[in-house]
């Protein structure tokens, strides 16, 4: 019996207004303290191989669409509907190339 070829995932979880307060820059999933990042960081550790086949991705009210790795600065700013639409095409020009690169399940 052949092995099902491992599919690729692709997660986009929303910024949090808990994050750690640090000056250093963190990456973006550490930074975020929210419910949602903390399920996130336990699922990553408690499966490692699956892991490595997760891309994850972050909707930012400060940064826009974010890889999880990328380090950001502490900051302070909620997702608003007017942000949400200044935001709308930086996000859909940095989803787009994401998604014509790799197929996800």
């Amino acid at each position: 019996m052949l092995t099902p070829i491992a599919q690729r995932r692709f997660l986009i979880l929303a910024c949090t207004a808990t994050k750690r307060p640090e000056v250093r820059l963190l990456p973006a999933i550490d930074r975020y303290r929210g419910p949602s990042f903390r399920v996130l960081r336990r699922w990553l550790s408690d499966h490692p191989e699956a892991a490595t086949r997760l891309d994850v991705s972050i909707l930012s009210a400060e940064f826009g669409l974010i890889p999880a790795i990328q380090p950001i600065p502490d900051y302070d700013r909620r997702m608003t509907t007017a942000r949400a639409v200044e935001l709308r095409a930086q996000v859909r020009a940095t989803l787009e190339p994401l998604l014509a690169l790799r197929s996800y399940t």
